[in-house]
């Protein structure tokens, strides 16, 4: 299979996440539901789905927008 190409939100999402310091990281982690000794992780792509949804980028606006 060949690799693809990221889409403009997962290119979004990767920007945004870089763009945190390693305390906001965790801060958005925690957001996503991180807890110590948790049975689940989120992900830097579940805490970049929550910031979206927190700055009224739902998926609507995933679903239309066009492929990067």
């Amino acid at each position: 299979m060949e690799p693809r190409s990221p889409t403009a939100d997962e290119q979004a999402g990767m920007q945004w996440w870089n763009s945190l310091t390693e305390a906001a990281r965790a801060k958005a982690l925690e957001a996503a539901g991180w807890k110590s000794g948790g049975a689940w992780t989120p992900s830097a792509a579940d805490a970049w789905t929550l910031h979206k949804k927190c700055m009224g980028l739902g998926f609507q606006e995933q679903w239309n927008s066009k492929p990067g």
